[in-house]
């Protein structure tokens, strides 16, 4: 049976090198349990801030290098950018979704949607 979920990092990362994980491990409530996988739904990131920032989201799939789905995306002061819109990402466990804002401004969140449903093991 499918289960939704929804996570949020308050105050992301200002910085590439540490982003922060907002999916990630194989816990029940922000990651991808083993033997299970999840379809990512909604990404939306809220700026808190007086002035514009601009907000990076990566994907890192199990064990692989990042990859961006969204570089430099502008979001304008106390204002929110929804980055998925229609579209839908299978995750597996161990995959990690990750963000950074602007390196010169913090009060970015970032909320994800999810749903977590059990793998068909019966299809080879």
């Amino acid at each position: 049976m499918a289960r939704f979920v929804s996570t949020s990092q308050q105050n992301i990362s200002t910085t590439a090198g540490t982003p922060t994980a907002i999916i990630s491990g194989a816990s029940n409530t922000s990651g991808i349990p083993a033997d299970k996988y999840g379809i990512l739904l909604s990404i939306l990131s809220s700026n808190k801030t007086l002035e514009g920032q601009q907000i990076t989201i990566q994907l890192v799939k199990s064990g692989d290098t990042a990859t961006s789905l969204l570089t430099s995306g502008d979001v304008p002061s106390k204002s929110s950018l929804e980055i998925m819109q229609g579209n839908k990402i299978i995750l597996t466990p161990g995959d990690v979704l990750q963000a950074f804002s602007d390196p010169t401004a913090s009060g970015m969140d970032v909320t994800v949607s999810y749903m977590i449903a059990d793998q068909d093991t019966t299809i080879s």
